[in-house]
């Protein structure tokens, strides 16, 4: 375990009003080191790329996810090690 991720239930209005963010991230994750699920997945032949931890949920054993819509340079870098594997 690297850290955790957390979604506040409620419409972004309702969080805004409260004073809520909508995402928390374990403050000790750093967020562009970290592919979610890329263990499990680098043992398919292919790998579905999702924005975050529920698309992969979506997608099933072979998704990862980058906790964000932009993945870092070390990230793409990992990811590309992982593929070339196969």
């Amino acid at each position: 375990l690297r850290g955790f991720q957390a979604r506040a239930i409620g419409t972004k209005e309702e969080l805004e009003h409260r004073g809520m963010l909508r995402w928390y991230i374990h403050p000790g994750l750093r967020k562009t080191s970290v592919i979610y699920n890329i263990d499990k997945a680098s043992s398919y032949p292919i790998c579905v790329l999702t924005e975050g931890v529920f698309g992969v949920l979506r997608i099933g054993a072979c998704g990862i996810a980058t906790f964000g819509h932009t993945p870092s340079i070390e990230m793409v870098k990992r990811g590309t090690r992982v593929a070339s594997r196969h």
